[in-house]
């Protein structure tokens, strides 16, 4: 079993301005069934950020304030290049002087990256038993065109947790990562491809959820609540019957204005059920992220 680490602060920098999915899909060229396919996976708006990606990471971390912070790990699901990482890895360690290793840069798992940050940071901090470690995501389009993918709409965001210190959010109980590569081009997969990756998808969702239960030592009627990867609704209406798990403890009720978000959404969605309430004292939660291709992780949290 995995030994719980405390969860302190969570953080979230999207844009205010958000675009309208069907404009946005309109202007890029999508035909009438793609955009369909949007409405009827729940995507109205996206967070399109007005100002770079290192500006995003700027406000995470003013957000998070992190008290003595020992180690950072950053993830992406976006491909950057060499300059913008050589300007992320100098910022990161100029706003965080008391770093014990550099950051660390993480990338190669779409969608679920987010996952082996927190599982990289969880033994950081067990390494070190004293100060913060910091996980941080963060991702921006480089283009309208790029929002567009397999029928879901991305938004821009970055996110942030402390773990370490006082459980201000819940003490996080256990990660799990797993990987099955099928469909190894994105959309430029042979349509085989993608359609056993499809038909494979939800078994392996629950798979992930189950072992991360595991690893925590509980059971599938402990879990109270799944956090959700969100391109589309439909795919988590599956899960659930899949799993035989409420579907109305999937929190799924803010794609509508956010989008998809890449391997962010989880976070970005966690931060949102904690500032209205939504998550009890007590709950053990799922934060479920699979990526296209395929990985999937999953996050338990024991809410504070």
């Amino acid at each position: 079993m995995t030994e719980p680490v405390a969860l302190h602060a969570v953080t979230v920098a999207t844009s205010t301005v958000r675009h309208d999915v069907q404009r946005l899909a309109a202007q890029v060229g999508l035909d009438d069934d793609e955009r369909q396919r949007l409405r009827d996976g729940g995507l109205l708006q996206v967070p399109v950020a007005t100002v770079d990606l290192e500006a995003l990471v700027s406000e995470v971390l003013d957000g998070l304030a992190p008290a003595d912070c020992r180690a950072v790990v950053f993830t992406h699901s976006l491909e950057l290049d060499d300059g913008l990482l050589d300007r992320l890895t100098k910022a990161l360690g100029s706003a965080l002087p008391d770093l014990d290793v550099a950051p660390l840069i993480v990338s190669g798992r779409p969608c679920s990256i987010i996952h082996l940050g927190i599982q990289l940071g969880m033994r950081l901090w067990q390494a070190r038993r004293h100060g913060t470690v910091v996980v941080i995501g963060g991702d921006v389009a480089a283009s309208h065109a790029d929002r567009f993918f397999f029928g879901s709409a991305m938004g821009d965001a970055a996110v942030g947790l402390t773990l370490g210190g006082s459980a201000q959010i819940g003490q996080i109980l256990a990660t799990a990562s797993t990987w099955h590569v099928i469909a190894a081009d994105g959309t430029a997969s042979p349509t085989q491809d993608i359609a056993r990756f499809r038909d494979q998808n939800p078994t392996a969702i629950r798979a992930v959820i189950g072992a991360a239960l595991a690893e925590a030592g509980l059971r599938w009627s402990e879990l109270n609540v799944i956090i959700p990867h969100s391109p589309y609704r439909g795919i988590w209406d599956t899960v659930a019957a899949l799993c035989q798990f409420p579907r109305e403890r999937v929190l799924d009720q803010d794609i509508g204005a956010t989008g998809h978000l890449n391997s962010n959404d989880v976070v970005v969605h966690l931060a949102a059920a904690v500032r209205d309430g939504r998550l009890r004292h007590g709950e053990i939660a799922a934060l479920v992220s699979p990526g296209f291709g395929a990985t999937r992780g999953c996050t338990l949290l024991r809410v504070s």
